[in-house]
């Protein structure tokens, strides 16, 4: 009786010590998660190159910043004229709307001016006779052989011809003015590159609709200056320091590093763009957004590609840690 309690206990225990294992065990496969997920956001290396810093996540940007160039139109895309990769002037034709309508509203309003003018020229005419008419009246002495009446109503039709023509006038100016108004409507279905730079991304294609909402087009910006823009956790932001040096490193290979020269601290804490997908990090965070310019390097680095940076806190200063 006592061997059969003995195993019954014994098997109990067994019982709770690979319960208890089990619960450990999925209990430290979040930890693991967050662990690796936050090993993977940062690639820094061993031995940081400063005493104190702070780390934050870097945006490889074209010096000037890039510009998504969109329609100003909604309306079917017709023809693409650069590729990516192109350097353009400013002013190079990037993409070509449909212009159908566009093209018939001037062909109409231009017919309108035509009509105008010739209008225009019926009412010169109108006022020369009318005028004509009149000094010939004026031009008799025998007022005998002329009345009252008669030169009233000449001067009368002088003074109509003459707000006619003002009028025709009045009319060719407006006719004019749509027809440059359509004219621009049209030529606005040609999308130009509003500065020189590189296509760094082609959005549309010939046969698509583009410009609703606001959607860009083309991706312009310069590549022969870059620049990278750092996101440091609020948290960290107090210890920060105006011209501080800083180093980048690319992520997947540490050992590829440049060193960065400081441009200037955007005023403004704004809401974190990109998250890193942690079980631990708040939604809610807000960031301080240095910008510094990358020199010629040998590291290869791209358009909107990300970075890891590490930014000094000089020993002495008000962030920097006793």
């Amino acid at each position: 009786m006592r061997t059969m309690l003995r195993r019954h206990w014994l098997s109990v225990l067994a019982t709770v010590g690979l319960v208890a294992g089990l619960v450990v065990h999925l209990a430290a496969q979040p930890r693991a998660a967050d662990a690796a997920t936050v090993a993977g956001e940062a690639a820094l290396p061993s031995r940081p190159p400063f005493a104190d810093y702070v780390a934050g996540t870097g945006l490889v940007e074209s010096m000037d910043r890039d510009v998504l160039v969109a329609a100003p139109v909604t309306a079917v895309v017709a023809a693409v004229h650069v590729t990516v990769g192109a350097r353009v002037r400013a002013g190079t034709p990037l993409f070509t709307l449909d212009r159908t309508t566009t093209r018939a509203e001037v062909a109409t309003r231009e017919a309108a001016v035509a009509v105008a003018r010739t209008q225009l020229a019926e009412r010169r005419a109108s006022l020369a006779d009318a005028t004509a008419r009149l000094r010939l009246m004026e031009a008799v002495d025998d007022a005998r052989a002329r009345s009252d009446e008669e030169l009233v109503a000449r001067r009368g039709e002088v003074a109509l011809a003459t707000a006619r023509l003002a009028s025709a006038d009045a009319e060719v100016r407006l006719r004019l003015d749509e027809a440059d108004a359509a004219r621009v409507a049209d030529a606005q279905r040609i999308v130009r590159a509003p500065r020189d730079g590189e296509v760094l991304a082609m959005l549309v294609r010939p046969g698509e609709l583009t410009g609703a909402a606001g959607d860009g087009a083309v991706r312009l910006g310069r590549t022969d200056r870059l620049q990278v823009r750092i996101d440091i956790d609020e948290a960290e932001a107090w210890r920060v320091v105006p011209g501080a040096r800083a180093r980048l490193y690319l992520r997947g290979n540490a050992s590829r590093q440049a060193d960065l020269r400081f441009e200037h601290i955007e005023p403004y804490v704004l809401p974190k763009a990109s998250l890193s997908g942690s079980a631990t990090e708040r939604i809610d965070t807000r960031v301080l957004q240095l910008v510094y310019s990358l020199p010629a390097s040998t590291v290869p680095l791209r358009v909107g590609q990300q970075v890891d940076v590490v930014v000094e806190v000089p020993v002495g200063a008000a962030g920097s840690r006793p």
